[in-house]
């Protein structure tokens, strides 16, 4: 079992596919791998103090939907869950910034599970993955390029 030692193993990129690797391995959410995505959100995107009490307590609680739940409000304020559904055995969940445009436009955080807390949280870690991606290329997704004004020329022929 793989345990996480400091905030900048938190912040790793691996740490999310770990993650994902194992809840997807899970059959039922335990409070061990709550407490984990817990620590992993607030170390990537921060909870208020408040928030995480609210998580920690409904984690103590064994509520582990509802946890889920709470840790889309707290750590990933600008997502709201598109989606849940149970087809077939297993539940779908998607989360979205954008829930008006149709479902073929928006880039949602999806996750698949036969739980339904799995699943949730499965569209979290994928949330988070897309908020640090997001946040990384935010400083230089398109390069600054210097104006060059020496020899302009206005090639327009208006007659």
């Amino acid at each position: 079992m793989t345990h996480i030692s400091n905030d900048m193993a938190l912040r790793d990129p691996s740490q999310l596919a770990m993650l994902k690797e194992r809840l997807i391995s899970q059959s039922v959410m335990s409070a061990e791998i709550l407490r984990l995505l817990g620590a992993t959100a607030d170390a990537r995107q921060g909870m208020a103090p408040t928030m995480r009490r609210r998580f920690d307590a409904l984690v103590e609680a064994g509520a582990a939907t509802d946890a889920a739940l709470a840790l889309i409000d707290g750590a990933l304020p600008g997502w709201k869950l598109r989606r849940l559904v149970y087809d077939d055995g297993e539940w779908h969940c998607a989360l979205s910034q954008r829930r008006e445009l149709p479902d073929w436009l928006d880039e949602a955080a999806e996750g698949c599970h036969a739980s339904r807390s799995i699943a949730l949280m499965l569209a979290v870690v994928e949330a988070l993955g897309q908020a640090s991606a997001l946040r990384r290329g935010a400083g230089g997704a398109v390069p600054r390029v210097m104006p060059v004004h020496d020899g302009l020329i206005c090639c327009e022929n208006y007659t």
